[in-house]
């Protein structure tokens, strides 16, 4: 234990306008560390997004920006900037005596590190998803004290490419208050004019490459026309790729089968009410909570035999992992779920049920909790 406030913590975090995977994990540790007695100072870019969905608000709030240094496709060197922040940040938590830095992402470790070893604080990292190595040692994160990993994946990515070992927490899901199977009533689905009889098969993810959009598409017009049934798909998120998308659904001839909702106020209706199966097709993901989210709904999933994705959705059990970037394959799964509503409900009660074993809040807060407290116990 350091001579710190042991029940003052901070959190860095570097995130967008919006809601991700990434802000939903960070609101369930911020909770988590208040409901156990710690004081949380809040450092990020965007903390409105963070703060609106606490139960409480932070001890204290600091907007800040976090220069990245960077070597990418492009060279990112904003020495002066960064120097200067590290300086600011330094004073600022040399006044609040905090016993620990917790970042969310790789990002603010390459700012938290500095301070921590300035300051003599420990300093934990929770990565979400892999990364380039190069990634990996810009941002510091080797040199951090405990580094925090969502997946058994993630932590063979880690361990592979720096040679370091990583704690595993997977992500948590309210599945009692938010992610639940519900009674089907069908306003929601006339107000997006899709109809009562259609089976809907959605995506929910940032249309971005990985998440390959395009795939779900594109298995999607090849199983419509095979299919008994009306079926009608459902894209919910923002990105790059909107446009991009749009064109491609007029291109397959699938457009008015297609509904795009680029923001909606909250995930579970959409799962509850609209949807009948949940499909992703990323070639890469970290944990995949939209996935784990279906699955807290009932609902069963399709998704690529990849990343983290093999740890959530056990295949034939409570959905289909389909190997490959086959369209086709993706199509054949499709319609393996559409044609039998006794399979979906199988696969859905099963999905369920591992949601509630192995993704719910409860465990997550309690084995972040864990983690933290050992760091700063030393045991």
């Amino acid at each position: 234990m350091n001579e710190y406030n042991n029940k003052t913590i901070v959190v860095m975090h570097f995130g967008g306008n919006f809601l991700r995977g990434t802000e939903v994990c960070l609101i369930h540790t911020i909770d988590g560390l208040d409901a156990a007695g710690y004081k949380v100072i809040l450092i990020a870019n965007q903390p409105d997004v963070i703060v609106s969905r606490l139960k409480n608000p932070p001890y204290k709030l600091l907007q800040s920006k976090f220069p990245e240094i960077m070597i990418d496709r492009k060279i990112s060197f904003p020495l002066l900037r960064y120097v200067k922040k590290i300086r600011e940040l330094t004073h600022f938590l040399k006044q609040e005596q905090p016993s620990l830095i917790l970042t969310s992402g790789g990002l603010p470790c390459q700012m938290g590190l500095p301070i921590s070893k300035i300051l003599g604080i420990p300093i934990a990292v929770h990565l979400h998803h892999p990364a380039a190595k190069r990634y990996f040692y810009f941002w510091m994160i080797p040199w951090a004290n405990l580094i925090i990993a969502p997946s058994k994946h993630t932590h063979a990515v880690i361990n592979q490419k720096c040679k370091i070992d990583a704690a595993i927490v997977y992500n948590g899901i309210d599945v009692d208050e938010a992610f639940f199977p519900a009674i089907r009533e069908m306003s929601l689905r006339n107000s997006l004019n899709i109809s009562q009889h259609a089976v809907v098969i959605s995506t929910v993810c940032a249309l971005i490459p990985h998440k390959r959009v395009d795939l779900f598409l594109r298995a999607f017009a090849i199983a419509k026309p095979k299919s008994r049934y009306q079926l009608h798909g459902l894209v919910i998120g923002k990105g790059p790729e909107k446009e991009k998308l749009n064109q491609l659904a007029v291109e397959l001839g699938i457009a008015d089968a297609i509904t795009f909702i680029e923001r909606v106020p909250e995930i579970p209706p959409y799962h509850q009410q609209v949807t009948d199966i949940h499909l992703l097709a990323s070639d890469e993901e970290g944990f995949g909570l939209s996935v784990a989210e279906a699955a807290a709904c009932g609902l069963p999933n399709i998704v690529s035999a990849s990343g983290a994705l093999v740890e959530i959705v056990q295949d034939g059990v409570d959905g289909i992992q389909v190997h490959g970037d086959s369209a086709e394959h993706f199509a054949q799964a499709i319609l393996q779920l559409t044609e039998s509503s006794e399979l979906r409900s199988r696969m859905g009660q099963a999905g369920r049920q591992q949601a509630v074993d192995r993704f719910s809040v409860t465990a997550y807060k309690k084995n972040m909790l864990q983690q933290l407290e050992s760091l700063l116990t030393g045991k």
